[in-house]
């Protein structure tokens, strides 16, 4: 069984983005990443800025910058997303949008500004140049607050969407 554990809500907090955790039905946002820093229990804070304890296993989604991340995207992200329905017909649907991003995705090209979309990595959400597209890889570069200069990234493309 997956859940969101202090790893890798460390890993987003660590990139600056908004976290909160929705937990028995109320979102506690996460401050920092010493509030994660516990492997057993997190602690997050109420609008009023009360502060409460939770079991990373009570988690029942996160919200990034907004966006939700349920147990399945979770799921799926850990089991590389490809797994097969037992049910060949609902999978060729699944299939057919897939098959759209991925089209997409190979319009990427040098030059591109890409954002990474990978959750499970601590790159998630770095924005950067695409310099090189290679056999369904992108590499992008981007400035590296950590590192204090430019980085380069290479990823799978469905990993990096287009912007701008």
């Amino acid at each position: 069984m997956y859940y969101f554990d202090n790893r890798l809500l460390a890993q987003y907090l660590a990139t600056g983005v908004d976290v909160k955790v929705y937990v028995d039905g109320v979102y506690y946002v996460l401050a920092s990443a010493e509030d994660v820093s516990n492997p057993v229990v997190g602690y997050g804070y109420d609008l009023n800025g009360k502060t409460f304890e939770f079991d990373y296993r009570g988690i029942e989604h996160i919200l990034v910058n907004g966006v939700p991340i349920d147990m399945e995207q979770l799921e799926k992200a850990y089991k590389g997303g490809d797994e097969k329905s037992k049910d060949g017909e609902a999978e060729a649907d699944k299939t057919e949008p897939k098959k759209d991003e991925k089209e997409k995705k190979e319009s990427i090209s040098i030059g591109d500004y890409v954002q990474n979309v990978d959750f499970t990595r601590p790159e998630f959400l770095t924005k950067g140049s695409v310099v090189l597209v290679e056999w369904g890889w992108v590499t992008y570069e981007y400035y590296s607050d950590d590192a204090k200069r430019l980085t380069r990234r290479t990823v799978h493309e469905r990993m990096v969407k287009k912007i701008g």
